[in-house]
C-alpha cells in the first residue's frame, strides 16, 4: 500500500509537471490583465524583449518603457490563435488600442493591428520575448458580415458614419443625386430601420461591390407614427483607405419585380 501510495504521488506530480506550462488564450488574457495599460513592462517580459511597431520601427525594453511611461493604453484583442510547442508559445490575432497621453486623456488615438506575440517559458513561468503589429489592412477580407456590421455601427444614419469618403454619392431610385452634406441634412429628422437579404459580396483587391435588397421603414422623428416603406435594389461600393472600408458611393433603383 506504501508503495501504491508513493506511485500515485509520482503520477499527480508528473501529471502536473506536464500540465503546468500549458499556455492556453485564458493564459494570455491572464497575463496582459496584469500588466493594465504597460503590457510590455512587468518583470515577466524579457530583458533582451523586442517590439517592432506597425510602421517598422524596433524598440528594446529600455526604450519602449521611455516610449510609453507617459501613456494609457486600453487593448482589446479578437481572432486569436494560441500555438504552443513545449516551452514556446506563439499567439497571434487582431488588437484594438486606444492611446493617450496621461497628461491629456481626453485627446485619444486608436490602432487597429495584426499582432505575433512570442513568449518562453522561462525559471517556471512565461516571459514574453517579442511583440510585433502590422497595420490591419480590412482588404484582406470583405464578406457580407463586414457589411452588416458596418451597417450596425451606423443605426439610423446610414451613410453619413465617418466611414463614409467626403466625397460620397447617394442616387435615389427616382434619380437625385446628392453629396454627403446634402444627405446628411436630408435625413437629420428622419429615422430609418434598414433590412437587408438577398445580398451578394464581389471584391477586387481593395474596392468592394455589394448589392441586394433593401427595405426600409422610414419615419419623421416627431412623428414617429407617420412611418412609410420603401424596397428597393441597391448597389454600395466600398474602398480600403487608411486601414478602413470607406462607402463611396450607394445607388438605389426601386423594386420593380415584375419587370
Amino acid at each position: 500500500m506504501k508503495n501504491l501510495a508513493i506511485l500515485t504521488i509520482l503520477v499527480a506530480f508528473a501529471l502536473n509537471a506536464c500540465t503546468q506550462d500549458s499556455f492556453t488564450e485564458k493564459t494570455f488574457h491572464d497575463f496582459i490583465a496584469k500588466n493594465e495599460d504597460q503590457m510590455f513592462l512587468s518583470d515577466n517580459t524579457d530583458k533582451n524583449f523586442v517590439f517592432i511597431a506597425g510602421s517598422g520601427w524596433k524598440l528594446g525594453i529600455t526604450d519602449f518603457i521611455e516610449q510609453s511611461s507617459n501613456m494609457t493604453i486600453k487593448n482589446e484583442f479578437s481572432d486569436l490563435t494560441v500555438n504552443q510547442s513545449g516551452g514556446t508559445a506563439i499567439v497571434s490575432g487582431i488588437i484594438d488600442q486606444k492611446i493617450a497621453q496621461k497628461e491629456n486623456p481626453s485627446d485619444v488615438f486608436e490602432y487597429k493591428g495584426v499582432f505575433t506575440a512570442v513568449y518562453a517559458s522561462q525559471n517556471n513561468k512565461w516571459v514574453l520575448m517579442s511583440w510585433q503589429h502590422s497595420d490591419y489592412r480590412p482588404e484582406g477580407s470583405f464578406t457580407e458580415k463586414t457589411f452588416h456590421e458596418l451597417m450596425a455601427k451606423t443605426e439610423d444614419r446610414m451613410f453619413t458614419l465617418e466611414n463614409t469618403d467626403e466625397n460620397f454619392v447617394f442616387i435615389t431610385g427616382n434619380g437625385q443625386k446628392m453629396g454627403r452634406t446634402e444627405l446628411k441634412e436630408l435625413t437629420s429628422t428622419m429615422a430609418v430601420i434598414n433590412e437587408f437579404s438577398d445580398v451578394t459580396v464581389n471584391q477586387s483587391g481593395a474596392t468592394v461591390i455589394v448589392s441586394g435588397l433593401i427595405d426600409q421603414k422610414i419615419s419623421q422623428k416627431e412623428n414617429p407614427a407617420g412611418a412609410w416603406n420603401y424596397k428597393g435594389v441597391f448597389t454600395a461600393v466600398y474602398a480600403a483607405q487608411n486601414n478602413n472600408w470607406v462607402l463611396m458611393s450607394w445607388q438605389h433603383s426601386d423594386y420593380k419585380p415584375n419587370d
